[in-house]
């Protein structure tokens, strides 16, 4: 939370059309066994990095945990406690989950539902710092993860290419960018300093480097969204949010980058959204994976493209993506459909 508003500057600027006085942002998140519910104040553009909380056991709507929007303290069900009693939080802009498992170790799924939150990453496609990574390359680090700019790229590359007997990331995503490009043989990652790692790609059937400042924007974007979802542990369950990921691909890298999706889906643990506009990406997926946006007076409706009894008997014999570009489906002009891709599709 603290680094999101860092980076926001606390959301100023941002536009809540015909918000109410004191109206918050809300979102929930529910397992089998409890739902948790953030809340985030929003006044004037501006949010509070101290959000709001709740915790509640979904068996018998018992509220376990419950903070206010702002405030600094969160109110607990502790054991053999009536009610729930009071603690002050040292890092309020933090997220309490973690306070309450401290209380309460036994409960097996609050840990698993802290994972699951912790575990969502957002990529906004369009700012990938494709500049640094031509220019600059990456600081070495060990880490998997990749950031939200990308510009931790080569250096992950370089872990992985080091664990390519121990595990099979650094293939998988090999794999899917050579299919993409195929003039693409091999990843060359070189130090480009004494911190910074840089990489280069190895042409088919050659000894040619292409380096990073000669690569096209497609080839580095699809390889920033492979490690984006192959990059972390095959066992690490995650969400992951990409909006319009198909910004500087060709078709048929399209439809490579709809295939590395299913893939992980089906056999990485992942869950992937996606926000696209793309009719290729579109016509990929089946009208129940698809939800539609539409605009309203007071924000937007979304319901899945399989509920529009109006357009069933045409997506029986069209694709969405043809749908999309005739204006029968969507808005092109204000928001994107939003491809959704689950565990449990």
């Amino acid at each position: 939370m603290s680094n999101a508003t860092a980076k926001r500057g606390h959301g100023i600027g941002m536009l809540w059309r015909e918000a109410a006085e004191g109206e918050q942002i809300q979102i929930g998140v529910e397992c089998d066994d409890f739902r948790y519910e953030i809340r985030l104040g929003f006044v004037d553009g501006r949010v509070d990095d101290t959000p709001g909380e709740t915790l509640t056991q979904v068996s018998t709507g018992e509220v376990l945990m419950q903070r206010k929007t702002g405030m600094q303290k969160v109110d607990i069900k502790k054991t053999g406690v009536p009610g729930l009693e009071s603690t002050p939080l040292r890092e309020p802009e933090r997220l309490s989950l973690d306070v309450f498992q401290f209380y309460h170790p036994e409960m097996a799924g609050i840990s698993r539902l802290d994972q699951a939150v912790r575990n969502i990453r957002y990529f906004h496609c369009r700012s990938f710092n494709l500049y640094s990574l031509r220019s600059r390359g990456s600081e070495a680090g060990t880490d998997w993860r990749l950031s939200d700019s990308g510009h931790n790229l080569w250096s992950i590359l370089r872990n992985l290419q080091g664990r390519r007997a121990a595990d099979d990331r650094y293939q998988t995503i090999l794999g899917y960018l050579r299919r993409a490009f195929p003039s693409v043989d091999e990843l060359v990652l070189d130090p480009s300093g004494p911190e910074y790692v840089t990489g280069s790609f190895l042409e088919y059937g050659s000894d040619f480097e292409v380096r990073p400042s000669a690569a096209a924007d497609g080839l580095l974007q699809l390889l920033l969204i492979l490690v984006a979802i192959f990059g972390e542990n095959r066992q690490q369950s995650q969400s992951i949010l990409l909006d319009e990921p198909e910004t500087s691909l060709h078709p048929w890298a399209i439809f490579v980058l709809c295939e590395a999706v299913r893939d992980a889906v089906d056999h990485w643990g992942r869950q992937v959204l996606i926000a696209s506009h793309s009719p290729v990406l579109l016509s990929y997926f089946e009208p129940s994976q698809l939800i539609e946006i539409t605009p309203t007076r007071n924000g937007a409706s979304l319901r899945r493209l399989s509920e529009r009894e109006d357009v069933k008997d045409l997506l029986d014999q069209y694709a969405a993506g043809a749908l999309y570009m005739s204006q029968l489906i969507g808005e092109q002009s204000s928001e994107p459909m939003v491809t959704v891709t689950s565990t449990s599709e």
